[in-house]
């Protein structure tokens, strides 16, 4: 045990006394809080106001888009042609151009033109208030009540009960217990990737520098992967 207990000792401090892991120590825990405070900028920054100039030649959505909290829509008369040429004489963000054949073809494409690359959340917005809108107006092309077929789906709301020896039931809580499951699962995947290369290099170093055959000859193999499991762990 003592051999053991030598090895974790040596395999622990050899890793505290590298400069990398010092840096890593106190730079780990920043980097992480900086990587939360540049997502939650990028999806601030991602909402900045757009100003969206319809140009809808299939006559579907004019004056039928809803706005929300960082997009506006506007329906002036005019062409593509015009729009574009005009475009930086605006403070319109963006041109959409909607084809007249946008309803009947699936190829029709629907194009954004733009001064600045629109973020994700916009693209996201636009295809679904689109693919909405296009949903209920082929509804009412083919004199299809949207609210007929809205009403008549409806959510199941399953309550998942365990049923013991005794007759009794209890509610259990299972899309809890997979989602820790998951997690849990994604936890030990991850840790043991990283700590089975951490296991792999100190082999190799010391295989490398030939070091391990004095080792051997002084401890058992056991005694030698089990100290280096430990210390480096």
């Amino acid at each position: 045990m003592n051999k053991i207990g030598l090895i974790i000792w040596r395999e622990y401090f050899e890793r505290i006394r590298k400069k990398s892991f010092l840096v890593m120590s106190i730079l780990g825990p920043v980097l992480v809080a900086a990587g939360f405070a540049l997502m939650i900028w990028l999806s601030n920054a991602d909402k900045t106001e757009q100003k969206v100039l319809v140009v809808d030649e299939s006559m579907a959505f004019y004056k039928n888009l809803p706005d929300n909290d960082f997009v506006r829509f506007y329906y002036p008369n005019i062409k593509l042609p015009q729009a574009i040429k005009e475009f930086y004489k605006t403070d319109y963000t963006s041109i959409l151009y909607i084809p007249y054949n946008v309803a009947q073809s699936n190829n029709a494409p629907v194009k954004l033109f733009y001064k600045k690359t629109p973020g994700f959340a916009v693209s996201q917005y636009l295809r679904d208030v689109m693919e909405r809108k296009l949903y209920e107006f082929k509804l009412a092309a083919n004199n299809i009540n949207p609210d007929v077929i809205k009403n008549a789906r409806q959510s199941i709301h399953l309550i998942n009960e365990k049923i013991y020896e005794n007759g009794e039931s209890k509610e259990s809580k299972t899309d809890a217990i997979s989602i820790i499951g998951f997690v849990c699962g994604l936890l030990i995947f991850v840790f043991l990737t990283i700590y089975g290369a951490q296991v792999m290099r100190s082999v190799m170093e010391e295989k490398t520098n030939r070091v391990v055959e004095i080792i051997v000859s002084s401890v058992r193999p056991f005694q030698l992967m089990i100290g280096k499991i430990l210390g480096i762990a």
